[in-house]
């Protein structure tokens, strides 16, 4: 498989990049699919942890937050 396609310049003898082959593209759709299936599934287990107390990360407060908040 070739990943990239060249073609000879007009000017010279050198070779110029034309594209990237077609046969990477289901590559590029599978990664694409992996990051968003990791990213839900990370949600997923933040706000599942989060419900149950455990702090995985600090919540950030907001200025609105800080001033508004009475107690």
């Amino acid at each position: 498989m070739q990943l990239f396609r060249y073609s000879t310049s007009i000017y010279g003898g050198s070779d110029v990049l034309i594209g990237a082959s077609w046969d990477l593209l289901k590559w590029f759709v599978l990664a694409g699919a992996v990051a968003i299936v990791l990213h839900a599934a990370i949600k997923a287990v933040t706000v599942a942890a989060g419900r149950s107390g455990i702090a995985i990360w600090p919540r950030r407060v907001r200025e609105t937050e800080r001033t508004t908040a009475v107690g």
